[in-house]
């Protein structure tokens, strides 16, 4: 029992350091902001982005460093190794561009469904989709698409999954850190994509095995919903709302299972047959 505990506070104590420190730092850059300390000619936008790219490169490197130790020089006993899977690398490679295509699809359909049951809940909340997307687009595009999915893997899926599924089973070690990875964005819409996305990257990481795996499919992931979307929803309601609407539920969950499908097909192990 103890050394559960002893696991618990290890998949915990990631999260609160990346939460706690970004959080910290902006406020004492505010802090001197109005104090006259620093000079106001970046907006606060901008003043953010940086403090993200900057404690996150720290972070990372740290993180990185005790993952490393944790996951390659000194792996958990009995842990699933590459001998053991199939190599069918590029069936998982193409499984990764189809989740990370239609996860962001369902989530949008999940959405959807809690707007109609709790509409109140979630207009207050939409105007913050895409505030991180404001401010230097290179530096937003370096934050949200390279070193946010880098940190966010080795945290959420290199080391509070790994330490959740000590404590838990997988399935609840999953949700677990699914559910971390939902409140660490602090905001009820955001979180509740962060939370569909986190299950998927999660059973990628099981079934990769890994954050080699989970690490671009999160990357794509940001990638596809900051930039590519943009321009595929415009152009398929412009040329209906009802084609639109029919092309997000087609790929929000035929796109799933294929991806999920193409994944598992790819990791799955024949057992030999008992002559």
């Amino acid at each position: 029992m103890k050394q559960k505990w002893k696991y618990f506070l290890f998949s915990i104590i990631p999260v609160a350091i990346e939460m706690v420190s970004v959080r910290l730092i902006g406020l004492v850059i505010s802090s001197l902001r109005s104090r006259g300390v620093l000079p106001g000619t970046m907006d606060s936008t901008n003043l953010n982005i940086w403090i993200h790219v900057i404690v996150l490169g720290v972070l990372a490197i740290l993180f990185g460093l005790i993952w490393f130790r944790r996951s390659v020089v000194f792996p958990p006993k009995n842990a699933e190794t590459d001998s053991s899977l199939p190599k069918r690398t590029p069936r998982k490679i193409i499984s990764i561009f189809v989740l990370a295509f239609s996860l962001i699809y369902l989530s949008d359909v999940v959405m959807i469904v809690l707007y109609r049951i709790m509409p109140n809940q979630f207009v207050s909340n939409n105007s913050n989709l895409n505030e991180a997307l404001s401010g230097i687009v290179w530096l937003t595009m370096l934050y949200a698409v390279i070193l946010g999915p880098v940190i966010e893997e080795i945290i959420f899926r290199g080391l509070v999954f790994g330490y959740a599924r000590k404590v838990f089973p997988v399935w609840l070690a999953l949700i677990f850190q699914a559910a971390l990875f939902g409140i660490y964005h602090w905001n009820l819409t955001q979180g509740i994509y962060a939370f569909v996305i986190g299950l998927f990257l999660g059973y990628l990481c099981l079934k990769g095995p890994g954050i080699r795996y989970s690490i671009p499919c999160h990357m794509t992931i940001n990638f596809t919903s900051n930039v590519l979307l943009t321009y595929i929803n415009n152009g398929l309601g412009a040329i209906s709302p009802l084609f639109y609407e029919v092309f997000l539920y087609v790929v929000a969950f035929g796109g799933t299972f294929l991806g999920v499908w193409l994944l598992y097909s790819a990791t799955k192990v024949k057992k030999e047959r008992s002559s």
